[in-house]
């Protein structure tokens, strides 16, 4: 049994993210849902239409839960944001919507094929990091995992319903 099977028959559901580091000259995290930075540049509106959702990494999420997809992407309760609450500057979120035309990693090969693009139950994010403030050094990148892992956790327990326990992680 191949490990996303045994996630989805003992969950019913999962995340998958794929860890980067960038060399942007901007330095901020950037979120890959294979949405491209010209997709993201448009109004709410527009990326609330169908065909956004059904292109992107988090289709299965997209499908299950009561948000509009600019919400999931970009809202109050996005990766974005959370990680934004940790003073982490993301795109995209509810600050920084979209790139903005500067380069930006939409999600490669392994986002497209682990995510739910294709169908699943197990969603992914292509995670971006830049250096200065988050890989340079050995404490920069120790207070960016926790972050990183407080704004998984709320995540994860928002939009999943996973508690530690199920996801068998200790608190």
């Amino acid at each position: 049994m191949i490990a996303r099977d045994r996630i989805a028959e003992d969950h019913g559901r999962g995340f998958y993210v794929d860890l980067h580091g960038h060399s942007h000259p901007t330095p901020r995290v950037e979120l890959g849902y294979l949405l491209t930075g010209s997709d993201l540049s448009r109004s709410d509106a527009q990326l609330n239409a169908p065909r956004f959702p059904e292109q992107s990494s988090i289709r299965s999420l997209a499908r299950r839960v009561d948000l509009s997809f600019a919400d999931i992407v970009r809202g109050p309760e996005s990766l974005g944001a959370l990680l934004f609450g940790e003073r982490v500057t993301t795109v995209p979120s509810p600050l920084i919507p979209d790139p903005h035309g500067e380069p930006f990693f939409s999600g490669g090969y392994s986002t497209r094929r682990h995510g739910s693009l294709d169908g699943g139950v197990i969603d992914g994010v292509q995670i971006e990091l830049h250096g200065p403030g988050i890989r340079d050094t050995e404490e920069n990148r120790r207070r960016f995992a926790g972050a990183l892992a407080r704004s998984l956790r709320f995540f994860l327990e928002t939009h999943y319903r996973f508690g530690w326990d199920q996801a068998g992680i200790p608190p």
